[in-house]
């Protein structure tokens, strides 16, 4: 077992937590990692675009002149693809199915991956304790600048929602919180930085260590 600091809010060591290799010692996989990004970006996906063929334009249920003696070329619909206005050829439509079925099993692992990089990058950081008095946002920032993290994006990560917590952080940038239960991969690909108490560990230790057995 491998452990991670525990700091306080002055950004003081004052213990360790141990936290198991089956979950944050994990070799790193980019190609399981990218797979599984891709399905959820795919599942998230929207069917915006959606055309009407020949039969779904109104109108045009008559044939817009005779067929011969006009001297014009045969039509037999004014809602044909060949006239503006008309039906849309192999147009885009509400039927398209853009979902990408990933077993668990690759969803967990891939989780795991990322947990395992933000620790090995020095990019998950372990609070005692994260409550601001009056949910002032210059007390999380005094916190934030004694701990040692990482350049780039921070994500709070609480047990439970904590309203006190979203609001002393929602106008500080480049940090964000979310609770336990909103833990996705994207969210942690998109910060550098996690920021959490000792609790949540054992609740995704709790979560993950189930499929590496």
């Amino acid at each position: 077992m491998d452990s991670l600091k525990i700091y306080n809010q002055q950004g003081e060591v004052i213990g360790e937590k141990e936290i198991s290799s089956a979950v944050f010692g994990v070799k790193i996989k980019q190609d399981i990692i990218a797979e599984v990004v891709r399905s959820l970006f795919a599942n998230r996906r929207k069917v915006l675009a959606d055309t009407k063929k020949k039969g779904e334009v109104r109108g045009g249920g008559r044939k817009p002149w005779a067929q011969k003696g006009t001297g014009r070329a045969r039509a037999g619909s004014i809602r044909s693809p060949l006239w503006r206005g008309g039906g849309i050829t192999f147009g885009p439509t509400s039927e398209r199915n853009f979902k990408l079925k990933i077993n668990k099993k690759v969803k967990q692992l891939a989780m795991r991956m990322v947990l395992s990089d933000k620790v090995q990058g020095n990019g998950f950081i372990l609070v005692e304790k994260l409550a601001v008095e009056g949910s002032k946002t210059k007390q999380f920032v005094e916190m934030l600048k004694k701990l040692p993290l990482q350049k780039g994006k921070i994500l709070v990560v609480m047990p439970k929602s904590d309203n006190a917590i979203a609001r002393s952080v929602r106008n500080i940038k480049n940090v964000d919180v979310i609770s336990r239960d909103q833990i996705d991969i994207i969210a942690f690909l998109n910060h550098s930085n996690v920021i959490t108490m000792p609790e949540t560990i054992e609740s995704l230790e709790k979560t993950y260590c189930k499929t590496s057995k």
